[in-house]
Formats: structure tokens, sequence, C-alpha cells
């Protein structure tokens, strides 16, 4: 990974800027699914 850094140095920010965006959305997705199940299990 060190190496593909080395060769490939303006790409290591935009990767580790997608990582981070995954995470986030991954983490959102999580998060909007609890609460629709909280509002959906008060409703029904």
């Amino acid at each position: 990974m060190a190496l593909f850094m080395e060769v490939n140095p303006h790409l290591r920010p935009w990767y580790l800027d997608t990582c981070v965006l995954e995470w986030e959305i991954q983490e959102f997705g999580r998060k909007t699914k609890k609460t629709i199940g909280r509002i959906f299990g008060c409703i029904f």
C-alpha cells in the first residue's frame, strides 16, 4: 500500500475521501433505518 501511495500520490486523497464518504453514507443509512423502524414500530 505504501508503494501505491508513492507511485500515485495524487490518487491517495481521492481514495481516502471516497472511503470516508462511503463510511459516512453507511452510518447515515443505519441511523435512518433505525429512525424509520422506530416510527413504523410506533404506528403499527
